[in-house]
């Protein structure tokens, strides 16, 4: 099987698939911020999709935007497998955030990036 390669394409948002099997939901609060967030920067993200138009990373995002998008599109048919591993990868980040640096950031900035207020306050 050939190694997994990506290019970045334009799609129409009516052209792609939500994935029946997205393990990831979003409550009603959170999907608002979500709308929220593009509305105000638009929709700076790229989604990840198979090469039939369904979305392996970026479902609740792809309910939010309208018209083009831009996506990552592998080279081959993703296997079931693949999917699931990039589903899981692409909504895990190893990261971790440095409180030394975010304590010095106003609380208005911390709150507009979704951080909780339990945490704003922890920090400052």
């Amino acid at each position: 099987m050939a190694k997994l390669k990506w290019k970045t394409e334009q799609w129409n948002v009516k052209e792609l698939k939500v994935w029946e099997e997205n393990p990831r939901t979003i409550d009603e609060s959170s999907f608002k911020d979500l709308k929220d967030s593009v509305q105000q920067d638009g929709d700076w993200g790229v989604l990840v999709i198979d090469i039939d138009g369904t979305v392996i990373s970026g479902n609740q995002r792809l309910k939010a935007i309208e018209g083009q998008v831009d996506v990552k599109v592998p080279n081959r048919p993703l296997t079931d497998k693949e999917r699931k591993r990039i589903a899981l990868r692409a909504n895990r980040t190893k990261g971790k955030d440095n409180f030394d640096i975010l304590a010095n950031w106003n609380s208005e900035d911390l709150l507009s990036g979704w951080i909780d207020q339990s945490d704003v306050d922890k920090m400052l």
